[in-house]
């Protein structure tokens, strides 16, 4: 076992003894506001890894009450809220204790100390690190475009501590405290963009099945407010343009038709067995953001082709599809 676990352990078993106090002066009470805890933000330049922590100071909440003795009439005892730093207990806080309980905040800079009682170090880099290490595929695209949260449970050891006023040890009660580190997006455009091609209407063109149209599915995704638009180009093709505004985190379906020119683009000729020239077609999906710069722009590129009707077989459907050209 390490000094410092020895030292804290030492340190939090000497609690109860560091409470020898009058009998009138019961322990005091401390708890932590679940909602008003430490965070870290780590952040990365590039895509590949975490470099810095961009965070400067951590914030906790801690509620606590005690007894106020009749024998101090309304003097009110002082509460010191504490932490260990340097292999020792110093207060961050100090105000009147109530009887009644009393939210006070606690604050300190951040630095990269063990967590807890124990000789692991908070090291949010490194976490951060090793969890983009776990992904791979999608799991690493979404990760990499929404970042992640990872949870310290027993980050600090807070405690409060009622000095006595007869020379005694006064009155201590302690917690563990978490640490939450949020992996920030390594992907620092906020907006996203996917999209893909189905083929739709398919008639009979002589003996052959044909689509007669392209169905482009578009979809947008922001994880803050975003102005901007949207448009699909691809052969002598332009959608409408469709307005993006997100006043918070959104997303969004987009949907266009491309119509199939056989005839000036395929080659069809008028002989009913002679099967149209494959198309080989490449759609992009530009999203520009308010003041018309590109931000995101996927492509597709697809291979149309017509099928030649089997014996017996009918005329529309016949499970058409397109193929991607790579």
């Amino acid at each position: 076992m390490k000094l410092r676990t020895l030292f804290l352990g030492a340190l939090i078993a000497g609690l109860a003894h560091a409470g020898a106090a009058p009998a009138d002066f019961k322990p005091i009470e401390v708890k932590l506001d679940e909602k008003e805890t430490g965070t870290i933000e780590v952040y990365g330049i590039h895509l590949d890894a975490y470099r810095g922590v961009a965070t400067d100071k951590l914030h906790y909440s801690i509620w606590a009450h005690g007894d106020t003795p009749a024998s101090q009439g309304d003097t009110l005892p002082r509460l010191q809220l504490q932490m260990v730093e340097d292999e020792k207990w110093v207060t961050k806080f100090e105000a009147p204790l109530y009887e009644d309980w009393n939210k006070y905040g606690i604050s300190f800079p951040y630095q990269d100390a063990p967590a807890g009682y124990s000789d692991t170090r908070l090291a949010p880099i490194h976490r951060c690190n090793e969890r983009l290490m776990q992904t791979t595929g999608e799991a690493r695209k979404d990760f990499m475009y929404k970042g992640a949260t990872i949870t310290v449970a027993k980050a600090y050891v807070f405690r409060g501590f009622v000095p006595s006023t007869d020379g005694g040890g006064g009155k201590v009660d302690w917690m563990y405290a978490p640490l939450t580190i949020k992996c920030l997006p390594l992907d620092h455009v906020p907006v996203r963009a996917s999209f893909r091609i189905e083929p739709a209407k398919v008639e009979k063109v002589g003996k052959f099945l044909c689509p007669m149209e392209l169905k482009l599915h578009g979809f947008v995704e922001s994880r803050t407010k975003f102005q901007g638009k949207a448009i699909f180009f691809g052969p002598h093709y332009l959608s409408a343009i469709t307005d993006l505004d997100y006043a918070t985190a959104g997303s969004r379906n987009i949907n266009a038709t491309y119509k199939i020119k056989w005839n000036q683009m395929g080659g069809l000729t008028t002989a009913p067995n002679t099967e149209a020239k494959k198309q080989d077609l490449l759609f992009h999906f530009n999203i520009t953001n308010q003041n018309g710069t590109l931000v995101r722009t996927p492509e597709e590129r697809v291979q149309v082709s017509c099928r030649k009707i089997k014996s017996n077989a009918p005329t529309v459907g016949d499970g058409m599809a397109v193929n991607p050209a790579n």
